[in-house]
């Protein structure tokens, strides 16, 4: 008897908390077509955007525990100074690199050191149709 009273307790507690799924007029967070968007667009907090063509390919992260020099070309400045190194910070994800092909880069500069590291990337619209 004392199991189910401390069950209905805490499951009574759970739904008024919101702790459990239940139904709600509102989609779920998560669901398909979800878009998370930053707080603070990617251009304001960006200390430095560049346009890269990447001199190799890299994949969607640095999966190991230093972070991954990106070299390459920068094509384009858009914002701030030119930047001397990029880095993926360890274990972080992005859009994969592909060498040759360029991508915008949102840089922001470690606060010890004169090296930028990517917060954001959007790869660049392909050319007009027929443009092959």
């Amino acid at each position: 008897m004392i199991l189910r009273v401390v069950l209905f307790m805490l499951l009574t507690v759970s739904q008024a908390s919101g702790q459990t799924p239940g139904w709600s007029p509102y989609p779920p967070l998560w669901g398909p077509g979800h878009i998370d968007r930053p707080a603070v667009p990617l251009d304001q907090a960006a200390a430095v955007i560049v346009v890269l063509v990447p001199d190799e390919s890299y994949d969607g992260g640095c999966g190991g525990p230093h972070d991954c020099s990106v070299r390459g070309s920068v094509v384009r400045l858009d914002k701030g100074p030119l930047p001397g190194q990029i880095v993926r910070t360890a274990h972080s994800l992005g859009n994969p690199l592909k060498a040759g092909q360029p991508i915008t880069l949102y840089l922001t500069r470690f606060p010890d050191r004169d090296v930028y590291y990517i917060i954001g990337s959007h790869p660049m619209p392909a050319g007009p149709a027929g443009s092959n």
